[in-house]
């Protein structure tokens, strides 16, 4: 995990800070923007390894659209979605089967709130 460039992107900036400071604390270098135009920018501009973003944010598809551009132009950029939409309204998300990776484009998901530890055993097995 150590070495790894990642992009957060949530509007939450409680989250976001608390979720970069573990990051960094493990050797990650992170940035970190608001929402789905601040990340495809920070796309053009730079390489990231992995990026970590919520699914909802201006719109309620974002994170799906942004998942979606960023397999499209950046392939080997792995794709993680941190939702709450799980919990909150008992809608399961998951990449399990070769259909839902077809049509979701991320590589895993994260149920909001999760703990760092979560994130990190996301990360890697990535």
């Amino acid at each position: 995990m150590k070495n790894c460039k990642i992009l957060l992107v949530d509007g939450d900036p409680v989250y976001t800070d608390e979720v970069s400071e573990a990051l960094k604390a493990d050797g990650c270098a992170v940035a970190v923007v608001e929402n789905r135009a601040a990340a495809e920018e920070a796309l053009a501009a730079d390489k990231y390894d992995i990026v970590i973003t919520d699914l909802v944010m201006e719109k309620a598809d974002s994170g799906f659209s942004l998942a979606f551009h960023i397999k499209k132009d950046h392939p080997e950029t792995k794709v993680i979605i941190a939702t709450d939409v799980n919990s909150r309204h008992g809608v399961k998300f998951s990449v399990d089967s070769e259909a839902e990776r077809a049509w979701i484009k991320a590589d895993a998901f994260l149920d909001k709130p999760y703990r760092c530890e979560q994130l990190r055993t996301v990360i890697e097995r990535l």
